[in-house]
């Protein structure tokens, strides 16, 4: 199931996207659609006890949708992916660089993203995750509701995660 929004993201998706490798890399991982995993729900439970936020994901990214193998503190009834054009995630695949925004809806970079509010996020923090052949296949991301810049959404407290 796919949570709609009401997208305002009208720029173009870096090229890095649409790579036929990462998108190989994506389909060989096995993770895309498939069934929530403990490991990855563990991975989750960290990122939130490591940055005191009340939302993390572990988000699988193709060209059309950022896929939630795991999103805790969401819920999951009402889907476990958005539209590519509504996830910060495109903007991790496009710079391979983690993206923190202690003020979420204020970024430039992500406010204009419709995860931004339908999510209810005050702010994120988000980390590309490489494949085992160094490609950006997925993304790390914890959010905060509302912003509460104590404790930091920052890279000191939590950094990329190696992939599978």
């Amino acid at each position: 199931m796919t949570v709609r929004m009401a997208s305002s993201f009208d720029g173009e998706l870096p090229e890095a996207v649409f790579d036929p490798i990462r998108l190989a890399a994506v389909v060989e991982s096995g993770l895309l659609d498939a069934a929530p995993e403990s490991a990855f729900d563990d991975l989750a439970q960290l990122a939130l006890a490591i940055t005191g936020a009340d939302k993390a994901f572990f988000t699988v990214a193709d060209a059309r949708r950022s896929f939630w193998k795991t999103a805790v503190g969401t819920d999951a009834a009402a889907g476990r992916e958005n539209d590519i054009r509504d996830s910060p995630c495109h903007l991790l695949v496009g710079t391979g660089r983690e993206l923190i925004a202690e003020e979420a809806a204020r970024d430039p970079r992500i406010k204009d993203l419709a995860a931004i509010g339908a999510l209810d996020i005050g702010a994120w923090a988000g980390y590309p995750v490489l494949s085992p052949t160094a490609t950006y296949w997925a993304a790390s991301a914890s959010a905060t509701t509302p912003p509460d810049p104590s404790p930091p959404l920052s890279a000191r407290h939590c950094g990329p995660w190696p992939g599978r």
